[in-house]
């Protein structure tokens, strides 16, 4: 039980406040009601109610009638009664309901009269064999042709025009595209759907030079995909951390000079209007026979302590570090993986309220975080945003509910990271085991490896969370006593102010998905250090 603090400067801060244009919250209480006592010292101090309240003036009021809470509006009119002493989370719920409760109706959306259309799903992520479906609102169209990734072609020669598409056992992106021909042969009408693309749609990937060797006036050119009402506000070129160029409208493409003989990395930076960032770099001039086959991977390591230097290497093949990005120097994304399962009844409003206490300290004016919640069913609640404000509301409004799908969401949360460059974390928060999810623990560990994202696992002592964490370059912590909460999130907000991003000087795969195991050592007086397992070579 919480210590119970006096709530008397909080009624005369309120009350001497009634003189305004607020919302009052009134609790009716006997005189003699352990549940009421509870209520004002547990329930009402609670932090994440307190951060409702300050847009309300709350007050008791004692009755000699059973308890309840009453919520009057701005103008004094009582709106809500409800007729007991609720715990923490159904008071938020109240509370909650009352503030945001009232939704304005929206005119509907205009008519879809696209000819040819391919259906949603029905996942967030898709892995194996699905039905895709299409909706077609023309007569004249007699066959429809799909094709995944541009790969062959699968026809449907009658309506409901369908196919059965093989998405593969690990969830990548895909491209469904659907095209509709009539009884004679011509094409009327085509549509395409990308699948297990995650929240982020914007990348920046350098076309030329390669790896190779430059020097003089150096040609740099970049593709850069935008998402939809969205624009790019610059893009900054840059040799050995010195910037040599920056364009701010297309084409993505600077001369640049580069002296003779001089080992260095290539960097294109694009940043979007609201911030967001994305960026290729490549290894110049590294002195190989065959330099076209020098390539850069770039592993995130934390380090707590000081180092000198950082080495990796694969079996007995020692790699060349060829550079250190530092916290100071890369934005970072982190992603929130919340169990509002049943079993969370009372342990979800502390961890509420410190996972809001530590975004609040971490992101900075270049971070972005995502929220995940999962029960039975893993959802994307908030896509990767830098409004702190959005984030916390819309951890606020999170209630426990059925079972647990924690590698579905896990799947989820790792498909968000496509496309997105800096530091780079997911924070996972569960106490139960799971339970209902689609996907298991070797293909969500697959997963991870193939995106290479720190883990960190909060509150179970699962060996397999356990494992794919560590193989990640995170870490794993249990909860035994919600007390440990603050600190817990404190150490992971440590470990991601300490990892820096190596780029590693490395060849290109001999085949296909070719796992290279790294050894990552650093010199330094006894550093704790998490790294990654390995990586997937480029082919």
């Amino acid at each position: 039980m919480r210590r119970c603090y006096p709530i008397i400067a909080l009624f005369l801060i309120c009350f001497g406040a009634a003189a305004e244009t607020k919302p009052t919250v009134i609790f009716y209480r006997p005189p003699n009601c352990p549940r009421c006592d509870l209520f004002e010292c547990n329930t009402l101090r609670h932090p994440m109610i307190q951060r409702r309240l300050p847009g309300v003036i709350f007050r008791t009021e004692m009755t000699t009638d059973r308890p309840s809470v009453a919520w009057f509006d701005a103008s004094g009119d009582l709106r809500f009664e409800w007729p007991i002493v609720p715990d923490t989370i159904n008071f938020g719920v109240m509370l909650d309901s009352a503030l945001y409760g009232v939704t304005t109706s929206l005119p509907a959306p205009p008519a879809d009269t696209a000819p040819l259309r391919i259906l949603p799903l029905g996942h967030q992520v898709v892995t194996g064999r699905h039905m895709v479906t299409t909706r077609v609102a023309s007569a004249s169209i007699a066959r429809v042709e799909f094709s995944l990734d541009g790969g062959g072609a699968s026809v449907s020669k009658r309506p409901p025009f369908w196919v059965t598409l093989d998405f593969g056992a690990v969830p990548e992106r895909h491209v469904i595209r659907a095209v509709a021909f009539d009884r004679k042969g011509k094409r009327v009408a085509h549509d395409e759907r990308i699948v297990n693309e995650g929240g982020e749609t914007f990348w920046l990937r350098l076309l030329e030079p390669r790896e190779g060797y430059a020097e003089g006036k150096t040609r740099v050119s970049m593709d850069v995909r935008v998402p939809v009402a969205h624009r790019v506000q610059r893009v900054v070129i840059s040799w050995n951390d010195a910037e040599r160029a920056v364009l701010t409208s297309a084409p993505w493409e600077r001369a640049i000079t580069i002296p003779k003989d001089e080992l260095g990395i290539l960097r294109a930076v694009a940043e979007l209007d609201d911030g967001t960032t994305s960026e290729d770099a490549v290894l110049l001039n590294a002195g190989y026979s065959d330099q076209s086959n020098v390539q850069l991977v770039q592993l995130p390591i934390t380090i707590f302590g000081t180092y000198s230097n950082i080495s990796v290497r694969e079996g007995t093949k020692k790699r060349r570090v060829e550079s250190i990005a530092t916290a100071a120097e890369t934005p970072l994304t982190v992603g929130l993986l919340l169990d509002t399962s049943d079993s969370m009844e009372e342990t979800l409003p502390d961890l509420q309220e410190a996972a809001i206490r530590f975004l609040d300290t971490i992101l900075g004016p270049r971070d972005r975080a995502f929220i995940i919640s999962f029960d039975t069913r893993a959802r994307l609640l908030q896509p990767p945003t830098r409004d702190v404000a959005r984030i916390s509301h819309t951890i606020m409004l999170l209630r426990p509910d059925g079972l647990t799908s924690i590698y579905d969401a896990m799947a989820l949360g790792l498909l968000q990271f496509e496309g997105v460059k800096g530091r780079r974390a997911m924070i996972l928060f569960t106490d139960g085991r799971d339970v209902t999810s689609e996907y298991s623990a070797s293909e969500v560990g697959e997963l991870a490896r193939r995106v290479s994202v720190p883990i960190h696992v909060i509150g179970t002592s699962q060996a397999e969370l356990t494992q794919i964490a560590r193989a990640t370059g995170g870490t794993s912590q249990t909860l035994d006593r919600l007390e440990q909460l603050p600190g817990i999130f404190s150490r992971i907000e440590a470990a991601l102010r300490a990892q820096v991003l190596a780029f590693v000087r490395t060849d290109p795969a001999k085949k296909a998905n070719e796992w290279r195991p790294v050894q990552v050592d650093v010199t330094g007086p006894n550093p704790e250090v998490h790294a990654p397992s390995g990586y997937y070579a480029t082919w």
